[in-house]
């Protein structure tokens, strides 16, 4: 009998451990246009452009990051007004955006090759193709069900895969082959057809617009604190993590640091929040303060001390924030002013003011902390709206 009572627990207990097993390891689906130019986008602006100018100098590591600034805010203002007016314009431009990247990332060849200013065209082109593609990226994926589990793992497999193959052609063949390698996964994800059209954008746009008209205030506020928290959170420690991990060191410690740390802090932090719902309370503030840590350990400064410090940040900013303002931020602004990407322009905007602060780039991680701060008293459960 005891026997008998022994096979059922254990076959209990196998049936238990098969569905933790299966509900942890059961990946969204990933979407191959955007991860495919997400691999090769990653290699070329996150990787390989910050190395190159960075190897010859500050100076020209902060005009890459101000140059980026800036025309990402000019391209996005460009194709959110012509969304509101002629939306079947907008949405191709936003197919072939990746095009500009293509070209940032045959850059680094020509200038060695025909021409060698042609290389400061570099941050003019990713910065083209971060506006135009991003301020309309959300809004597109709504349209086409793209959910935030299928969004995030994308986006972490796609960084992972960019980042640590970045490093490795780097360190064998050099920055401007690792570049040009990530500009040709970005055409072939360009090929990739929208499965969306002109018609059903605009009626989308036009639903979104008259919710914004009828939004309560406190939802928008409460929205805007948060796309300014994360903003400010994500381009202090990045650009923190730029600086000390690439001015001032070899190439080769400095490649190999800031792919590791951007590569692996997607992934593990995906790991260790997968499943983790953005309304617990607890889980946010043990977020904030894994963020406020590594703001600290990166104010210690150098390469090592800004990858570690980078890696907790990024598990929380790039990972938990993310999705926090994904799934609260957006709603609230969206619609806003009757243009797509309302949180997105925002969110350029806030960048580009934060670019005089590289004057004075050892007071970047005590402003991070202050991010922090902001979203902790953000409302992260009351406006939040449920995807279909």
């Amino acid at each position: 009998m005891s026997r008998y009572i022994m096979d059922d627990r254990m076959g209990r207990f196998a049936e238990i451990v098969e569905l933790v097993v299966v509900s942890y390891w059961s990946f969204p689906s990933f979407d191959w246009r955007r991860g495919l130019i997400k691999t090769g986008a990653f290699s070329v602006f996150s990787i390989g452009g910050p190395v190159i100018f960075a190897g010859m100098g500050l100076e020209h590591l902060i005009f890459y990051i101000v140059s980026l600034a800036v025309l990402r805010l000019l391209s996005a203002a460009a194709v959110s007004e012509i969304a509101k007016g002629t939306p079947s314009l907008a949405l191709l431009l936003y197919r072939w955006s990746p095009l500009f990247m293509v070209a940032s990332a045959l850059m680094p060849s020509f200038s060695i090759h025909v021409f060698e200013p042609l290389l400061f065209l570099m941050p003019v082109f990713s910065g083209i193709y971060l506006g135009s593609f991003w301020i309309l990226h959300f809004d597109i994926s709504q349209c086409i069900r793209v959910t935030t589990e299928d969004y995030q793992f994308t986006e972490v497999a796609a960084s992972a895969i960019g980042g640590l193959s970045s490093a490795a052609l780097t360190v064998f063949f050099g920055a401007d082959v690792a570049v040009a390698f990530g500009g040709a996964f970005v055409m072939v994800g360009a090929i990739f057809p929208l499965d969306v059209c002109g018609q059903e954008f605009e009626e989308k746009l036009s639903e979104w617009s008259q919710e914004a008209v009828i939004r309560p205030k406190e939802q928008v506020s409460n929205g805007l604190k948060i796309v300014i928290g994360v903003a400010v959170l994500n381009w202090t420690s990045l650009t923190t993590l730029r600086i000390g991990a690439l001015v001032g060191v070899s190439p080769l410690l400095g490649v190999i640091s800031l792919s590791l740390a951007l590569s692996l802090a997607e992934l593990v932090g995906y790991l260790i929040t997968k499943g983790i719902e953005i309304g617990n309370g607890s889980f946010k503030l043990f977020a904030s303060g894994l963020a406020i840590f590594g703001f600290i350990v990166m104010g210690l400064g150098g390469p090592i001390w800004s990858g570690i410090g980078y890696w907790f940040v990024s598990i929380t900013s790039r990972i938990y924030w993310r999705v926090y303002d994904r799934k609260i931020a957006r709603p609230a602004l969206r619609g806003l002013g009757g243009r797509p990407g309302s949180r997105e322009y925002r969110r350029y905007l806030i960048f580009m003011a934060c670019c005089p602060l590289l004057a004075f780039p050892e007071i970047l991680p005590y402003l991070g902390i202050g991010s922090v701060i902001l979203l902790i008293t953000t409302n992260g459960i009351s406006h939040m709206e449920q995807e279909s």
